[in-house]
């Protein structure tokens, strides 16, 4: 499990808030998507909560834009799922994990991503797994 790491809240706080108001701006969808993914990625080695939270505001109304290419959407369920599955929010790592899984098939992306749901349905306790999802099912082909 992942343990918080101190926060050097002096240098990164003021930054952070800074990336949140700029992203208010009028960037396209791709750029907004992708800066929330690599916030995303700060969110999980951080565990913060707040940037996690404001993160998702930024771009789960752009997640179905018709400007948002592929990648950055698959990329960005791979960054949440794995902060969901940091915070022990398994039902929600799997679902984001599908989802990136769905838009790898549907794209033909060959870079092996469905693995992640996979790691999620082997870690989690058996009381919590739910039915095959998409990525455990993609694992499945692989072995």
């Amino acid at each position: 499990m992942a343990t918080k790491r101190p926060q050097l809240a002096k240098l990164t706080r003021p930054r952070l808030n800074r990336v949140m108001e700029l992203l208010k701006g009028a960037f396209d969808a791709n750029a907004k998507v992708t800066a929330a993914g690599m916030l995303q990625e700060y969110a999980a080695v951080a565990m913060d909560l707040e940037v996690m939270r404001r993160t998702m505001e930024i771009a789960h109304p752009l997640l179905d834009s018709p400007e948002l290419s592929a990648p950055c959407a698959m990329l960005y369920f791979q960054a949440e799922g794995y902060t969901y599955y940091l915070h022990g929010k398994y039902d929600l790592a799997l679902a984001d994990f599908d989802a990136a899984a769905r838009i790898a098939r549907e794209n033909d992306f060959q870079n092996g991503i469905a693995n992640s749901g996979g790691v999620v349905e082997r870690r989690v306790p058996r009381s919590m797994h739910r039915a095959r999802s998409d990525s455990c099912t993609a694992v499945h082909r692989l072995h």
